[in-house]
């Protein structure tokens, strides 16, 4: 074999295992170049979908902090409406005519057994209005389980009745305040639609 032939056969093997390294490297250089690609978009994937999470939980909690603050001002609003409702029935027991008042009052004090003697404490401005229902309420109890009427400037409408054993506060605000308990609920139903909220 000549040198010139010799040469062609190593520059021929060297070009071949050259085109093979450089296919090997250029298979490896790609495998590891789609590993590369593929752990940047999970990586990419894994932060957006973190990122995602974080903008929802987030836009999630201002949508609560909104609607609970929303609700505590519709609630502050209804509670102002039931105030002033209650205030105005206030009101309007407070001025009832003689007749009215009386019957008003007459009825609270039914719920005192007749053998119990007392007091009968109301305003001073309120004795007159009350006075005759008094007398006719004692018409039917014996003498020592009389009622009397005492005037006290601190209670402002109503009675309060004073035994020896208890005493009941049936004044106007307190009864108000007992029914307003009890029926604040229906109240608030007949004013307001039970969907308004956020």
């Amino acid at each position: 074999m000549s040198v010139e032939n010799i040469k062609k056969t190593i520059i021929r093997d060297a070009e071949k295992e050259a085109e093979e390294m450089v296919a090997a490297t250029a298979g490896v250089c790609e495998e590891r170049l789609e590993k590369g690609r593929h752990g940047i978009e999970s990586e990419m994937d894994r932060r957006f979908e973190k990122t995602k999470k974080e903008l929802v939980d987030d836009a999630e909690r201002r949508v609560m902090q909104k609607r609970s603050k929303h609700n505590i001002e519709l609630l502050a609003r209804r509670n102002e409406i039931l105030n002033r409702a209650f205030d105005l029935a206030a009101r309007r027991l407070e001025n009832l005519e003689g007749d009215g008042y009386r019957q008003l009052i007459g009825e609270w004090l039914d719920q005192i057994p007749e053998e119990v003697p007392g007091e009968a404490i109301c305003h001073s401005g309120d004795i007159e209005r009350i006075k005759p229902l008094i007398e006719e309420i004692n018409k039917s109890r014996a003498g020592d389980s009389e009622i009397t009427l005492v005037s006290d400037d601190e209670v402002e409408s109503g009675i309060v009745f004073r035994s020896e054993s208890f005493e009941i506060d049936l004044t106007v605000c307190t009864r108000l305040n007992e029914l307003r308990e009890e029926l604040t609920p229906e109240v608030a139903g007949m004013i307001f639609s039970k969907n308004v909220t956020i």
